[in-house]
Order: structure tokens, then sequence, then C-alpha cells
């Protein structure tokens, strides 16, 4: 009789180690690349000062996460977090694409193109609908590279 509880124990770890470690696959970054921005930018809620920058793309669910560092500041972190969409069509090249609204700038976009994604971001100060003038738009380039999982 008591194997049963036993049996029962052990399939509820096993199955606990199997969700880890899928968990923590899931979780390795698959883009890793480098930008500068040239002033600060709102992205995702987050204020994000001038200053070079690493990036790392982990796969999420339902969306890529996107976490940055600044170079210059090794310790500081910010998780932006999931895009509000995430478009799969190929680009040419990577490139970060910021709206510019009453003087303020916010990331719009994120265009990878070692993945062919491009993670889109909403944008307060935009109603969905509207897509900015192309004097609002501007772009950054961003080095990036594939890593394979």
């Amino acid at each position: 009789m008591k194997t049963i509880p036993n049996t029962l124990r052990l399939t509820g770890l096993l199955i606990l180690v199997v969700l880890t470690v899928a968990a923590t696959a899931q979780a390795q970054a698959y883009a890793r690349g480098s930008f500068t921005l040239q002033f600060e930018v709102e992205w995702r809620g987050e204020t994000v000062p001038a200053g070079h920058y690493t990036f790392e793309i982990q796969q999420g669910i339902p969306h890529p996460v996107v976490t940055i560092r600044n170079m210059e500041h090794p310790r500081e972190i910010r998780l932006i977090g999931s895009a509000a969409a995430v478009s799969e069509v190929p680009r040419r090249n990577s490139a970060l694409e910021i709206v510019t609204v009453d003087g303020k700038h916010y990331i719009h976009s994120f265009h990878i193109s070692a993945v062919g994604a491009s993670l889109i971001y909403n944008t307060p100060q935009l109603p969905p609908e509207r897509f900015p003038d192309a004097n609002e738009v501007s772009q950054i380039t961003v080095a990036d590279r594939h890593q394979e999982r």
C-alpha cells in the first residue's frame, strides 16, 4: 500500500523537473546585439536614457521579451517585456523605429533581421489606427546576431 503514495510523489517530482527544464530552455536567448540611442526614449512605459546598449531577446509566451543593458553602467538591466504584437515579416536590416510626438521619443517597433521578426509596441500618444507621419519617424540601426538554441 505504501508504494502507491511514493509512486505518486515520484511522478509529481518528475513532472516538476520536466516543466522546470522546459521553462529554462524556453528562456534562453535567441538573438543578441547592440545599439546606440542618441536621445532619451520611452520604451513600453520605461524611460531609457541616451547611451550605448546591448540587448538580448528571449522567446516568451506569447511574444519575445527584450532585455537591455547600458554598456556604460553594465549593472543596470531593464526588462522591456513583450511587445503588443509580433510581425513575422523578414527584414534586411535590424532597426529600432522611433516615433516623435510633441518632442517626446517613443520606440514604436524593433525590427530584428536575425530572427525575421518585428516587435511592435504601443505608443501612448498615438491611437493604434494612426500610423505616424514620415516626419515623426526615425530609425536607429541595430547590430544583431541570431543565436542557435
